[in-house]
C-alpha cells in the first residue's frame, strides 16, 4: 500500500512538472492555453482574468497545481489585484514575491513580468503544497513562511472564503 501511495505521488509530481513545462513553453510561443467547459467551474477552470493576468494564466496555474482556479484568482487578487505592484514591505509583481523568495526559487525572467511572475507562482505554490500537505497550509506558508503557519492562517482562510471553499 505504501508503495502504491508513493507511486501515485510521484505520478502526480511528474504530471505537475510536465504541465508547468508545457504551459510555460506554450506561453513563450504566444499560444494561448484555453480551457473549454460547460456547467460549473472545475478544479482547472474556467476563471476570468484579473488585472494584467489573463484567464489563461489563472486557469493554467490552477491546472498545473491541481487546485481550483478560484483559489488562484482569489490569491492573486489578495496579493496585488492582478497588477504589477511593489508593497511597502518590498514584495513585488502580481504574485508579490519577496526578492529573496524569487532568488531562492531561481525563477527566470523578471518579477515585474506577469507571465514570469505567474510561472514562479506555480513553481513556488507547487512546492508549498507538496511540502505542507494541504492547500490551506500552503497558502499560510506563502503568506507567513513555512515555519510560521499559524500567522498565515487568517490569510489562508481569507483566500479560501473568497474562492468559495
Amino acid at each position: 500500500m505504501a508503495r502504491k501511495k508513493k507511486s501515485n505521488f510521484l505520478n502526480q509530481v511528474i504530471g505537475v512538472v510536465l504541465a508547468v513545462v508545457i504551459i510555460s513553453y506554450l506561453g513563450k510561443q504566444g499560444v494561448a492555453v484555453v480551457t473549454h467547459h460547460s456547467g460549473a467551474p472545475s478544479a482547472s477552470g474556467p476563471c476570468s482574468g484579473l488585472g494584467s493576468v489573463p484567464a489563461s494564466e489563472i486557469n493554467g496555474a490552477a491546472q498545473a497545481l491541481g487546485i481550483s482556479c478560484r483559489i488562484v484568482r482569489a490569491q492573486i487578487n489578495e496579493e496585488s489585484g492582478g497588477q504589477d505592484e511593489t508593497s511597502p514591505a518590498g514584495a513585488q509583481g502580481v504574485a508579490q514575491f519577496e526578492p529573496y523568495t524569487w532568488a531562492d526559487q531561481h525563477c527566470p525572467g523578471s518579477v515585474h513580468n506577469q507571465a514570469d511572475s505567474m510561472h514562479c507562482y506555480v513553481q513556488y505554490m507547487g512546492e508549498l503544497i507538496r511540502q505542507e500537505g494541504s492547500v490551506r497550509d500552503a497558502l499560510a506558508a506563502y503568506n507567513a513562511g513555512s515555519g510560521n503557519l499559524g500567522a498565515g492562517m487568517g490569510y489562508a482562510d481569507t483566500i479560501l472564503a473568497a474562492a468559495g471553499q
